[in-house]
């Protein structure tokens, strides 16, 4: 059967007909967040300077470029996995 949609938020007005358990107040194990990393932002300053090369008809912008994305890129996906 099809559950009716009556509102956008049900379980908050109490407005469920449907025999529906109950959310958690807390969620069931740690949430996991990650450490902050500087390498995404290395990798997305490379992309201008790699971008700025077409404009200045210069080969070695781009080759500067593609070392700070390939860098970047590199170090991120081989940086430490924090538990």
């Amino acid at each position: 059967m099809i559950p009716t949609v009556e509102s956008r938020l049900p379980l908050w007005r109490g407005e469920h007909h449907a025999p529906m358990a109950p959310l958690p107040t807390t969620p069931p194990q740690p949430i996991h967040v990650p450490g902050g990393s500087w390498w995404p932002f290395v990798t997305a300053c490379g992309l201008p300077v790699l971008a700025l090369a077409p404009l200045t008809h210069t080969l070695w912008i781009a080759f500067v470029g593609v070392a700070i994305v390939l860098v970047g890129i590199y170090r991120w996906a081989f940086e430490p996995f924090e538990v």
